[in-house]
């Protein structure tokens, strides 16, 4: 006796196995929530989503009363190295910016405070670098309900 199988059913196969096969070569980022996550809209797509690096983990680290919000990235091109270099808030550096500032927001949309994003590693392609953003206290996370991360110039 002979199977015949439709093109259409071989296809759907192949792609199903090439989707599987593609799923070992990604790598899971790890993702933990936001602080007050269903209180605060967060919009962090400026930095988690962009084209010249891949997001390895975003961490939230609790030390008493401070909290902050953590995020390895993996440099994939120059272009990246380069606007993390120029993004460097370090004193010990000229950078002219643009750099990463988050801005808090109030129920309507009013800006309460403004805080940097802190850069730490290698700014090369293919190193690894850590940005970590200090949370304010308790009297302006009370207040916000929104945190945009933007540009800004120095």
């Amino acid at each position: 006796m002979t199977h015949t199988m439709s093109a259409a059913t071989f296809l759907s196969l192949v792609l199903l196995a090439s989707s599987w096969a593609g799923d070992e070569n990604k790598k899971e980022v790890l993702k933990e929530d936001l602080p007050r996550k269903g209180k605060i809209a967060w919009d962090v797509k400026l930095f988690e989503e962009d084209k010249d690096w891949a997001l390895v983990k975003r961490k939230v680290s609790i030390e008493g009363n401070k909290t902050t919000v953590n995020w390895v990235i993996e440099v994939k091109s120059d272009l990246g190295a380069k606007k993390l270099r120029e993004a460097n808030t370090d004193e010990s550096t000229t950078a002219p910016g643009p750099f990463y500032v988050f801005t808090f927001y109030d129920e309507d949309e009013v800006k309460i405070v403004n805080v940097d994003l802190k850069l730490a590693g290698n700014f090369r392609k293919g190193e690894r670098v850590r940005a970590t953003l200090p949370l304010p206290g308790e009297e302006v996370l009370e207040k916000t309900r929104s945190i945009k991360l933007q540009h800004r110039k120095r």
